[in-house]
């Protein structure tokens, strides 16, 4: 009986070699096709991860108004990124636009690949009557200055005001194209009102002081500059060295 046991467990185990055999090599060959899939979803979602939280630290940044660090971080989850994302050359977008507001000076020409087709864009991105679109325009306004093109900036500044009438920023620019424009008393007035909106803006009351001299009126110009040069000591486009104090003569 004990022998005859024997032999029928050697049977069957001679009957199932080939097929745990085939299942060994099955099982191989999947772990080994797996395996590497299964590292590289892991890799694709870790990356996502990473893109995700350069993406965060950009939006961070655009909140804190500093669009530089804000471009800066949307480069990286571009960079980083698998596959393409237009949310975030969209953002990206942005903040390069809003960072010609913090670093552009009125009617410069501009060292920036920006066209007039990206502040299109953007503005038809939201609503028409959306408030975010001010600074858009107001960007845009410097970008055609800079080219020359007032009659069509001062078109992008009329939106802007009627977007966000109180901006400081908008209004000193509008102070800017009237007085390029000649219109001095106009010009004075968006310069009073954007030193009344913000009392810490130095350029407004750089550019309402040299308006000042301008017309004479020495004192007040003066007071102004230096009031400026207080608000913003490292600008040291507001200083010159070979003045009474560090105030340039008109």
């Amino acid at each position: 009986m004990g022998a005859d046991l024997r032999k029928s467990r050697r049977f069957i185990a001679l009957r199932l070699w080939p097929v745990l055999t085939a299942l060994g090599s099955a099982l191989v060959m999947l772990l080994a096709f797996l395996l590497p899939s299964i590292q590289d979803q892991w890799d694709r979602y870790r990356s996502r991860q990473v893109v995700q939280e350069y993406v965060q630290l950009g939006d961070r940044f655009m909140d804190e108004a500093d669009y530089a660090m804000a471009a800066a971080a949307y480069d990286k989850a571009i960079e980083l990124s698998p596959t393409s994302r237009l949310d975030v050359e969209v953002k990206r977008l942005e903040a390069r636009v809003g960072r010609m507001n913090a670093v552009s000076d009125w009617g410069d020409t501009l060292d920036t690949d920006l066209e007039d087709v990206d502040f299109e864009f953007l503005l038809h991105l939201r609503k028409p009557d959306d408030p975010r679109n001010a600074m858009v325009l107001n960007a845009y306004a410097t970008f055609l200055a800079g080219r020359g093109q007032l009659a069509k900036a001062g078109t992008m500044l009329d939106q802007a005001i009627a977007l966000r009438p109180d901006d400081a920023l908008v209004r000193l620019n509008h102070g800017n194209w009237l007085d390029g424009l000649g219109r001095k008393a106009e010009a004075e007035q968006e310069y009073l009102l954007a030193c009344r909106l913000d009392s810490t803006n130095a350029e407004a009351r750089y550019n309402l002081g040299l308006l000042y001299l301008e017309q004479g009126d020495s004192l007040r110009g003066r007071k102004l500059l230096r009031q400026a040069a207080h608000l913003a000591p490292a600008d040291t486009a507001l200083r010159t060295s070979d003045a009474p104090d560090g105030i340039p003569d008109r």
